[in-house]
């Protein structure tokens, strides 16, 4: 049996209920979760809410309409990573009949060499403003090495030794001094 969702026309009303304490709510969230992937936070917010109306998203009624935003801005933020991740070169292991070289081919990107080199030095840029912001605090340090590397709460709690009350402390310090630091997302 299938939730029931919500209408696009219902979405839209779910949108022009927002309060403005909802709206910062996103914007931070958007802030926090823009981190990283190449885009500006407002463009977080509006293709979660893009998504929600033209139905790729569907929001079940029974969920709060804010919750189920912040799901998909973190969804959607998640997939951007991941599809930004290195791909593997392609080696054919057979030969030719003349016996000559083995064939290798790149998989290809949708980035151009350019796109790629920039997008490489953003993610420089947004790594080091990330390590200044955080040169005092050795939790928070050691919690975004976990994250660069691909690491989950659980093991990277194994590694600084917390409980979960500790970690969700030191990631709620991380999240507000990155939103004081970006009150507007990152800025080039």
């Amino acid at each position: 049996m299938s939730t029931p969702v919500l209408t696009a026309q219902e979405i839209q009303d779910a949108l022009a209920a927002l309060t403005v304490a909802d709206l910062l709510r996103l914007e931070r969230a958007s802030v926090t979760y823009a981190v990283g992937i190449g885009v500006e936070a407002r463009d977080v917010v509006n293709e979660a809410i893009r998504r929600a109306l033209d139905g790729t998203r569907k929001c079940p009624k029974d969920l709060p309409f804010l919750i189920f935003l912040v799901g998909a801005m973190r969804s959607m933020a998640w997939a951007a990573r991941e599809s930004g991740k290195e791909a593997p070169v392609i080696e054919s292991m057979s030969s030719t009949l003349d016996d000559s070289e083995l064939l290798t081919e790149l998989r290809s990107t949708d980035r151009n060499a350019e796109e790629a080199l920039l997008a490489c030095e953003d993610s420089q840029k947004r790594l080091k403003a990330l390590e200044a912001l955080f040169q005092d605090d050795e939790d928070a340090q050691l919690v975004l090495l976990g994250d660069l590397e691909g690491m989950d709460a659980a093991e990277i709690r194994a590694l600084g030794g917390w409980d979960e009350g500790a970690f969700a402390t030191i990631r709620r310090r991380m999240r507000r001094r990155i939103n004081a630091a970006f009150p507007k997302g990152w800025a080039q």
